[in-house]
């Protein structure tokens, strides 16, 4: 669909570098875009807008909220992702759905002049739209990072079912490097 292009997410946290996520209102966030040239020519020092709209109120140049840019050569038939260069810090509107859109400015494929105030997405192949949810933390929350190894040969997806509550046994909070840690009864 086009409102949930794989070509922006956001990565949460203070590292641009860190892992994709679901962004968490009041703390700082950073997004990222995907960029092809599909061109037969370079597109040197193109600008990749990023912006945030409420779609309660639609999602409009005029109503959205910019965040930052980023920007990228890419070669003919060149593929690069794109960071903007200043943090988002999310704030949840609209019980939390929110739209994300990136935008390419580059002389070589303009969008029309003037620019719509609507970005359509489905009209220019410039922009790409993403529809989020922005979480919020309460203090009874805990963030806590998850890594999994697999075999090189294991399917890229997995289902990982998560419960909160219980105890872990102490082989359990080993097997997991947590043993420095000891189950608390509450």
């Amino acid at each position: 669909h086009w409102w949930a292009s794989p070509d922006i997410w956001v990565v949460p946290g203070e590292d641009p570098n860190g892992s994709p996520g679901t962004p968490i209102a009041g703390r700082q966030a950073f997004l990222w875009g995907r960029v092809r040239n599909t061109g037969d020519e370079a597109a040197g020092g193109a600008r990749v807008n990023f912006y945030w709209a409420d779609p309660s109120v639609g999602v409009l140049r005029s109503r959205a909220s910019f965040i930052g840019f980023g920007f990228v050569d890419l070669a003919p038939g060149e593929q690069k992702d794109v960071l903007s260069l200043t943090p988002w810090l999310p704030t949840i509107v609209n019980n939390g759905h929110e739209c994300l859109v990136a935008e390419v400015i580059h002389p070589g494929d303009p969008l029309p002049l003037p620019l719509p105030d609507a970005f359509m997405p489905t009209e220019f192949h410039q922009v790409a739209q993403r529809n989020i949810t922005v979480v919020a933390m309460g203090q009874q929350m805990l963030s806590l990072p998850v890594q999994v190894a697999a075999p090189k040969r294991a399917p890229r997806k997995a289902d990982i079912c998560i419960e909160i509550g219980g105890k872990l046994s102490p082989a359990m909070l080993q097997q997991l490097g947590l043993e420095k840690y000891e189950a608390i009864d509450e």
